[in-house]
Protein backbone atom coordinates (compact mmCIF):
# COMPACT_ATOMS: atom_id res chain seq x y z
CA UNK A 1 0.00 0.00 0.00
CA UNK A 2 1.70 3.36 -1.18
CA UNK A 3 1.63 6.69 0.85
CA UNK A 4 -0.96 9.62 1.18
CA UNK A 5 1.59 11.91 0.61
CA UNK A 6 0.63 16.05 1.24
CA UNK A 7 1.84 18.08 -1.53
CA UNK A 8 2.48 21.96 -1.36
CA UNK A 9 3.85 25.06 -1.94
CA UNK A 10 4.26 27.80 0.90
CA UNK A 11 5.87 30.84 1.66
CA UNK A 12 8.32 31.06 4.47
CA UNK A 13 6.02 31.61 7.33
CA UNK A 14 3.80 28.41 6.12
CA UNK A 15 1.02 30.31 4.16
CA UNK A 16 -0.44 28.89 0.89
CA UNK A 17 -1.64 31.67 -0.41
CA UNK A 18 -1.33 35.88 1.05
CA UNK A 19 -3.52 38.02 2.86
CA UNK A 20 -5.38 38.83 -0.93
CA UNK A 21 -5.85 35.12 -1.54
CA UNK A 22 -2.64 34.62 -3.77
CA UNK A 23 -0.30 31.50 -3.35
CA UNK A 24 3.10 31.63 -3.07
CA UNK A 25 3.99 29.70 -6.37
CA UNK A 26 7.22 29.37 -7.30
CA UNK A 27 7.12 32.36 -9.77
CA UNK A 28 10.87 32.99 -10.66
CA UNK A 29 11.75 29.53 -9.10
CA UNK A 30 9.74 27.81 -11.23
CA UNK A 31 12.85 26.57 -14.02
CA UNK A 32 13.52 23.36 -15.72
CA UNK A 33 14.83 21.43 -12.58
CA UNK A 34 11.95 22.22 -10.77
CA UNK A 35 9.82 21.54 -14.16
CA UNK A 36 11.64 18.16 -14.15
CA UNK A 37 11.28 17.35 -10.98
CA UNK A 38 7.36 17.69 -11.33
CA UNK A 39 7.56 15.44 -14.31
CA UNK A 40 9.21 13.02 -12.66
CA UNK A 41 6.94 13.03 -9.15
CA UNK A 42 3.72 12.44 -11.26
CA UNK A 43 5.16 10.14 -13.54
CA UNK A 44 6.13 7.80 -10.46
CA UNK A 45 3.12 8.31 -8.20
CA UNK A 46 -0.22 6.10 -8.77
CA UNK A 47 -2.89 9.26 -8.33
CA UNK A 48 -3.48 12.74 -6.93
CA UNK A 49 -6.31 13.55 -4.52
CA UNK A 50 -7.59 17.55 -4.39
CA UNK A 51 -9.64 19.59 -2.28
CA UNK A 52 -12.27 21.05 -4.28
CA UNK A 53 -11.12 24.82 -4.28
CA UNK A 54 -7.63 23.67 -4.86
CA UNK A 55 -9.24 21.08 -7.71
CA UNK A 56 -10.61 23.65 -9.83
CA UNK A 57 -8.32 26.24 -9.74
CA UNK A 58 -4.81 23.52 -10.53
CA UNK A 59 -6.66 21.44 -13.05
CA UNK A 60 -8.94 24.09 -14.15
CA UNK A 61 -5.64 26.00 -15.35
CA UNK A 62 -2.95 23.46 -16.20
CA UNK A 63 -5.33 21.48 -18.39
CA UNK A 64 -5.34 24.69 -20.68
CA UNK A 65 -1.65 24.00 -21.13
CA UNK A 66 -1.85 20.55 -21.15
CA UNK A 67 -3.82 21.11 -24.47
CA UNK A 68 -2.29 23.49 -25.68
CA UNK A 69 -5.13 26.54 -25.08
CA UNK A 70 -2.35 28.19 -23.25
CA UNK A 71 1.27 28.24 -24.40
CA UNK A 72 3.69 25.50 -22.25
CA UNK A 73 7.07 27.44 -20.85
CA UNK A 74 9.25 24.81 -22.65
CA UNK A 75 8.73 20.64 -23.39
CA UNK A 76 8.77 19.91 -19.78
CA UNK A 77 6.05 22.05 -18.67
CA UNK A 78 4.05 20.72 -21.34
CA UNK A 79 4.99 16.69 -20.79
CA UNK A 80 3.79 17.11 -17.10
CA UNK A 81 0.54 18.58 -17.10
CA UNK A 82 -0.21 16.22 -20.28
CA UNK A 83 0.55 13.87 -17.77
CA UNK A 84 -1.25 15.15 -14.80
CA UNK A 85 -4.36 14.94 -17.30
CA UNK A 86 -4.04 11.01 -18.02
CA UNK A 87 -3.28 10.28 -14.89
CA UNK A 88 -6.22 9.21 -12.29
CA UNK A 89 -7.50 11.82 -10.11
CA UNK A 90 -9.93 12.31 -7.32
CA UNK A 91 -11.25 15.59 -5.76
CA UNK A 92 -13.07 15.31 -2.28
CA UNK A 93 -16.09 17.15 -2.14
CA UNK A 94 -19.63 16.94 -0.98
CA UNK A 95 -21.12 19.64 -3.59
CA UNK A 96 -18.78 19.23 -6.76
CA UNK A 97 -21.06 18.13 -9.30
CA UNK A 98 -18.72 18.92 -12.62
CA UNK A 99 -15.18 17.54 -13.21
CA UNK A 100 -12.31 17.71 -15.60
CA UNK A 101 -10.52 14.25 -17.48
CA UNK A 102 -9.95 11.51 -15.63
CA UNK A 103 -11.27 12.76 -12.24
CA UNK A 104 -13.61 10.95 -9.51
CA UNK A 105 -15.68 13.14 -6.89
CA UNK A 106 -14.69 11.36 -3.45
CA UNK A 107 -17.83 12.46 -1.13
CA UNK A 108 -16.39 11.04 2.11
CA UNK A 109 -12.42 11.09 3.70
CA UNK A 110 -13.12 7.71 5.18
CA UNK A 111 -13.14 6.00 1.29
CA UNK A 112 -8.59 6.79 1.18
CA UNK A 113 -7.86 4.15 2.83
CA UNK A 114 -9.49 1.82 0.56
CA UNK A 115 -7.67 3.80 -2.61
CA UNK A 116 -4.61 3.92 -1.09
CA UNK A 117 -4.96 -0.22 -1.33
CA UNK A 118 -6.50 -0.46 -4.80
CA UNK A 119 -3.97 2.79 -6.36
CA UNK A 120 -0.31 1.54 -7.72
CA UNK A 121 1.86 3.74 -5.91
CA UNK A 122 2.07 6.60 -3.72
CA UNK A 123 -0.86 9.36 -3.51
CA UNK A 124 -0.61 13.02 -3.48
CA UNK A 125 -2.34 15.18 -1.78
CA UNK A 126 -3.20 18.65 -2.66
CA UNK A 127 -5.57 20.91 -0.29
CA UNK A 128 -6.00 23.32 1.90
CA UNK A 129 -6.25 23.59 5.72
CA UNK A 130 -9.96 22.56 6.20
CA UNK A 131 -9.50 18.94 4.13
CA UNK A 132 -5.54 18.73 5.75
CA UNK A 133 -7.10 19.16 9.31
CA UNK A 134 -9.79 16.61 9.02
CA UNK A 135 -7.55 14.10 7.43
CA UNK A 136 -4.65 15.12 10.32
CA UNK A 137 -7.31 14.00 12.96
CA UNK A 138 -7.88 10.98 10.97
CA UNK A 139 -3.93 9.87 11.20
CA UNK A 140 -4.37 9.24 7.00
CA UNK A 141 -1.36 11.99 6.20
CA UNK A 142 1.54 9.66 5.89
CA UNK A 143 3.77 12.15 4.44
CA UNK A 144 4.56 16.09 3.59
CA UNK A 145 6.48 17.79 0.78
CA UNK A 146 6.36 21.13 1.70
CA UNK A 147 8.41 23.34 -1.19
CA UNK A 148 9.54 26.72 0.68
CA UNK A 149 9.35 29.86 -1.19
CA UNK A 150 12.04 32.59 0.01
CA UNK A 151 8.46 34.77 0.42
CA UNK A 152 7.50 35.53 3.82
CA UNK A 153 3.79 37.08 3.74
CA UNK A 154 2.59 37.62 7.31
CA UNK A 155 -0.76 37.15 7.00
CA UNK A 156 -2.96 35.02 5.06
CA UNK A 157 -3.98 31.48 4.62
CA UNK A 158 -2.05 29.03 6.75
CA UNK A 159 -2.04 25.52 5.76
CA UNK A 160 -2.13 24.33 8.94
CA UNK A 161 -4.68 27.04 10.44
CA UNK A 162 -7.64 24.51 11.54
CA UNK A 163 -5.78 22.10 12.91
CA UNK A 164 -7.01 21.24 16.68
CA UNK A 165 -3.44 20.94 18.62
CA UNK A 166 0.19 21.00 18.01
CA UNK A 167 1.55 17.83 16.58
CA UNK A 168 4.91 16.43 16.10
CA UNK A 169 7.19 16.14 12.97
CA UNK A 170 10.17 13.99 11.89
CA UNK A 171 11.97 15.72 9.47
CA UNK A 172 13.06 13.18 6.82
CA UNK A 173 14.91 15.27 4.03
CA UNK A 174 15.31 18.57 2.18
CA UNK A 175 16.02 18.87 -1.65
CA UNK A 176 17.13 22.27 -2.79
CA UNK A 177 16.63 23.79 -6.43
CA UNK A 178 18.97 25.97 -7.48
CA UNK A 179 16.82 29.00 -8.17
CA UNK A 180 15.86 29.53 -4.52
CA UNK A 181 12.79 26.82 -3.43
CA UNK A 182 13.74 24.20 -0.80
CA UNK A 183 11.70 20.98 -0.81
CA UNK A 184 11.01 19.81 2.79
CA UNK A 185 10.40 15.89 3.41
CA UNK A 186 8.41 15.47 7.08
CA UNK A 187 6.39 12.68 8.29
CA UNK A 188 3.55 13.22 11.03
CA UNK A 189 4.18 11.55 14.22
CA UNK A 190 0.36 10.11 15.52
CA UNK A 191 2.16 8.26 18.40
CA UNK A 192 1.23 8.79 21.85
CA UNK A 193 0.78 13.07 23.35
CA UNK A 194 4.15 14.61 23.69
CA UNK A 195 4.85 16.34 27.02
CA UNK A 196 4.80 20.28 26.47
CA UNK A 197 8.51 20.48 26.61
CA UNK A 198 8.87 17.90 24.08
CA UNK A 199 6.61 19.98 22.05
CA UNK A 200 8.71 23.42 22.21
CA UNK A 201 11.93 21.25 21.24
CA UNK A 202 10.53 20.02 18.59
CA UNK A 203 10.44 20.63 14.73
CA UNK A 204 6.61 22.28 14.58
CA UNK A 205 5.11 23.40 11.35
CA UNK A 206 1.76 24.14 13.31
CA UNK A 207 2.54 27.38 15.01
CA UNK A 208 3.95 28.49 11.25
Amino acid sequence: MGKLTLHMITSLDGFITDRHGSGPGPGGQYDEEVQQFYLDLFTSVGAVIYGRGIYNQYVGYWRHVASGDQPAMNDLELRWTQRLMVMPKYVLSKTQTDVYSNTTILRDTDTIPELKKETEGDILLICGPTLCAELLSKQMIDEFMLYVCPAVYGKGTSLFQEIPDNFLLSFEKIIPFKAGMNLHYYTPNYNGGPSQSSIRRATRLSKV
